[in-house]
């Protein structure tokens, strides 16, 4: 790339005054286009040519696209712009994948002019036969020339002429493997780190609600300043899409090595993506939209998409456990509970009962995990009162929520107050399904009715817990309001 031979400068030039066809054409202006790195030629290019289902060409129009700086945009850039630029990541991940997977692409004279590479005839002797298709040989222009280099300890090459490297055909089609998923982790690893201070992804609260940002220049915010009259439905369906499709390219990061830091990777970025989800569905301020305002008709990647993102919650639900980090536990315990719950219930019910957040008992003690009446798992309380057919959930909810202001155990406050909601809506609505003498002027907030229908009445009535709720958020206002320590 930005190296132009002189041969292909040359012929440049000639197709200058060329009387070229319209495909012509295309291709020697997606060949400049590759030449020169301009991302906006070259996204339409990758997307012609995935349509197209044009392997070849699509794999070089992608790797130059991701290579020309256009990810570097995604900061600035708007709401489609960025979800255009994530799908084609997709598709990046998609190609290499399918070349990954496919035993016998590299077999296929095409790929391997791509890759610099091609079939070579062994030197047999008297001792040694080989058939012409074991070898391969890697040309100096080729992208694996260099690892084919360390791979034979040959040192430094010159610089002006390097030579061609044969190696056995498995060594070469492996180095080629290991390269396009390194490019690809790359890729991941770009986009991780650019999107987390995108301005598609995030709004500015302090803008939303008091109408101005401490940073009067914007230089220093990232967020996105939107006034909450341009704040719709469709525009949360828009930023939760963003989310979701960010979480499924990110789950094509390959542990190549299966060494501990990529592992280690891979779970980082499941626990800041399902916290970045869980703080687009519970906002600090219901102006922006919440979970209610989900509408997958406005999102057309929800059935594709959504089995990944059910899938993260999962897996990061079954890997809590009190011995790893237990100041984060509950905190990620419930982020991933409650919208797992939400998301599909059926499903969430499967596995929350038999995560690992009853282990370490030791551990759990020393950090107040352990409720000190009847000794068993304060989470157990949490995530029992989620089960619809729990006959005492609403008691178990309630007594979580004190137990969480206790200032016995760590939790996030923002992750409180959203527990605390679920909690007083359910109430509200339990309230309505086990009195029949109409309407008392009990209400909740919009925000609150589709989240508590979701998770039903209890089976049992309220009893004293509405007076007992009210004392607690009393609790609860007065420590928000640093009126009371925990």
């Amino acid at each position: 790339y930005q190296n132009p031979s002189d041969v292909l400068k040359r012929l440049f030039e000639l197709s200058q005054d060329a009387d070229l066809s319209a495909d012509e054409q295309t291709e020697v202006g997606f060949f400049r286009a590759v030449i020169d790195l301009k991302p906006k030629e070259l996204k339409q290019h990758a997307r012609n040519y995935s349509d197209a289902q044009h392997t070849l060409r699509a794999i070089l129009a992608l790797d130059a696209w991701t290579r020309s700086g256009a990810l570097d945009d995604m900061t600035s850039a708007s709401d489609a712009e960025v979800a255009e630029d994530l799908l084609l990541c997709q598709r990046f991940g998609s190609v290499i994948k399918a070349v990954v997977r496919d035993t016998g692409i590299l077999d296929s004279a095409n790929i391997q002019h791509l890759f610099g590479i091609s079939s070579a005839a062994a030197q047999a002797d008297e001792t040694q036969a080989q058939s012409i298709d074991s070898q391969r040989t890697i040309q100096p222009t080729s992208f694996i020339h260099g690892p084919a280099v360390a791979h034979i300890s040959r040192g430094p090459q010159p610089a002006s002429k390097p030579d061609p490297i044969t190696l056995p055909k498995n060594i070469v089609d492996d180095m080629v493997r290991r390269i396009l998923l390194e490019r690809l982790n790359a890729v991941i690893d770009k986009v991780d780190i650019v999107a987390r201070r995108s301005r598609a992804f995030e709004v500015c609260t302090r803008f939303l609600t008091v109408g101005q940002c401490a940073d009067k220049d914007g230089r220093k915010c990232w967020r996105d300043h939107v006034p909450e009259k341009a704040l719709t439905i469709q525009r949360f369906n828009t930023r939760f899409r963003l989310h979701i499709l960010t979480i499924s390219l990110l789950d094509c990061f390959t542990a190549i090595d299966r060494r501990i830091s990529e592992e280690r990777s891979r779970a980082t970025k499941q626990r800041i993506w399902i916290a970045k989800l869980f703080r687009v569905c519970y906002p600090p301020t219901n102006k922006s939209g919440n979970l209610s305002d989900i509408t997958p008709e406005l999102i057309p990647e929800w059935s594709s998409v959504m089995p990944t993102v059910k899938s993260w919650l999962h897996e990061v639900f079954r890997s809590l456990r009190p011995i790893v980090q237990p100041q984060y536990l509950l905190t990620n315990l419930l982020i991933t509970s409650l919208l797992a719950t939400a998301f599909d219930y059926k499903e969430a019910v499967s596995y929350l009962w038999r995560g690992q957040w009853s282990m370490d008992y030791p551990t759990a003690f020393r950090d107040g995990l352990i409720q000190p009446g009847n000794n068993r798992p304060v989470a157990g309380s949490g995530i029992l009162w989620l089960n619809k057919g729990e006959r005492t959930r609403i008691n178990l909810g309630m007594h979580f929520l004190d137990h969480a202001l206790s200032g016995r155990i760590w939790l996030d406050i923002d992750v409180a107050i959203a527990f605390a909601e679920e909690l007083c809506a359910q109430v509200i609505l339990n309230h309505y399904s086990h009195t029949y003498t109409g309407y008392d002027g009990l209400i909740m907030p919009r925000s609150w009715i589709l989240r508590a229908l979701a998770r039903g009445p209890s089976l049992q009535n309220n009893g004293s817990i509405p007076w007992h709720l009210t004392r607690t958020l009393e609790t609860f206002l007065n420590l928000l309001s640093l009126k009371r320590d925990p």
